[in-house]
C-alpha cells in the first residue's frame, strides 16, 4: 500500500493530464473524472471506461507506484483523503477562519528575525534564484515573484518542474526556495537533490525541519484532518513571504537613503 504522505497520487494524475498525450493522459483524466467511483471499480471496469485493456491499466497503476490494482483502489478507501471528506462536514466556516488566523500567528512565533535577515541577505547576494512550489504552493511562488519584480528583483518560478531542473543545472551556485508543507513528494526530493548537486543554497518553508537543508522557515502543523486541503498552509507561507518582503524593502530603503547622502 502506498502511503499518502509519500506519494501524492492526485497531483501526479493532474500532471500527467497536463503534460502528456494519448493513452496515459486519457487514463489519468478518466480516473480524475470518476474519483467518487474508483473504490468500487474493478480493473476491467476502469479499462472499459478508458477504452483500453486491463494490462494497460495495470501498467499505468504501477507507474503511480502501486504494485497491484487493488492497492490503488484501496488507497481511495483507506487514505486520509477520505477522512478529510468525512470530517469536514462537522467544521464550520468560522472555525476555519479562526484556525487560519491562529496558524498565521503561530508562524510569526516560530520564525526568528535573524532567519528572515539571513534570507534577505541571500536575496541581495544571489543572482540566480529559483522558487519551487508543488501543488497548492505554486500560487505562493507566483505571489513572491510578482512582489519582488516590483522591486526590480527577478525570482524565477516554473510551472513545469522539468524547466525548473533545467534552470538549476544551467545556473549553478544559486538559491532555491522550496515551498512544501510535507517535503515528502518525490518531485520535491528530486529537485532538492539536483539543487545540491549544483551547489545551491536551499531554503525550505515547511512543517518539516530537515537537517540536510541550509535553512528551514517553519510553519505550524495542524492536527485537524480537514486542513489537508484547506488554505491554511498557503496563508502561512504567504505570511512568510510578507516577512521576507517587508525586511527586504526596509533594507532596500536604507541602502537608497545612504546613497543619497
Amino acid at each position: 500500500m502506498v502511503n499518502l504522505s509519500d506519494k501524492d497520487v492526485l497531483y501526479t494524475l493532474v500532471k500527467i493530464v497536463e503534460e502528456e498525450q494519448e493513452t496515459d493522459a486519457k487514463i489519468a483524466e478518466t480516473i480524475l473524472l470518476n474519483l467518487d467511483r474508483i473504490s468500487t471499480l474493478k480493473n476491467k471496469d476502469l479499462s472499459k471506461l478508458c477504452f483500453c485493456d486491463s494490462a494497460t491499466i495495470t501498467r499505468f497503476i504501477k507507474r503511480l507506484g502501486f504494485n497491484h490494482y487493488n492497492d490503488f483502489k484501496n488507497w481511495f478507501i483507506e487514505s486520509n483523503h477520505n477522512d478529510v471528506v468525512q470530517t469536514s462536514e462537522n467544521i464550520t466556516y468560522q472555525e476555519i477562519i479562526e484556525d487560519n488566523l491562529k496558524a498565521i500567528e503561530k508562524t510569526q512565533g516560530l520564525i526568528q528575525e535573524s532567519q528572515i535577515d539571513e534570507v534577505v541577505e541571500d536575496l541581495f547576494h544571489y543572482q540566480d534564484i529559483a522558487l519551487m512550489g508543488g501543488r497548492y504552493a505554486q500560487i505562493v511562488c507566483q505571489d513572491m515573484q510578482m512582489r519582488f519584480l516590483s522591486e526590480h528583483k527577478l525570482l524565477n518560478t516554473f510551472k513545469d518542474n522539468v524547466m525548473l531542473e533545467y534552470y538549476i543545472e544551467h545556473h549553478p551556485n544559486g538559491l532555491l526556495f522550496v515551498f512544501s508543507a510535507s517535503m515528502s513528494h518525490p518531485l520535491v526530493e528530486r529537485t532538492i537533490q539536483i539543487a545540491k548537486n549544483n551547489n545551491y543554497k536551499i531554503i525550505a518553508i515547511s512543517h518539516v525541519l530537515k537537517d540536510d537543508l541550509d535553512l528551514t522557515l517553519e510553519i505550524p502543523f495542524n492536527e485537524r484532518k480537514w486542513t489537508y486541503n484547506s488554505v491554511e498552509d498557503r496563508y502561512c507561507m504567504l505570511s512568510v513571504v510578507d516577512m521576507i518582503y517587508l525586511n527586504y524593502r526596509k533594507k532596500l530603503q536604507k541602502m537608497q537613503f545612504s546613497s543619497n547622502l
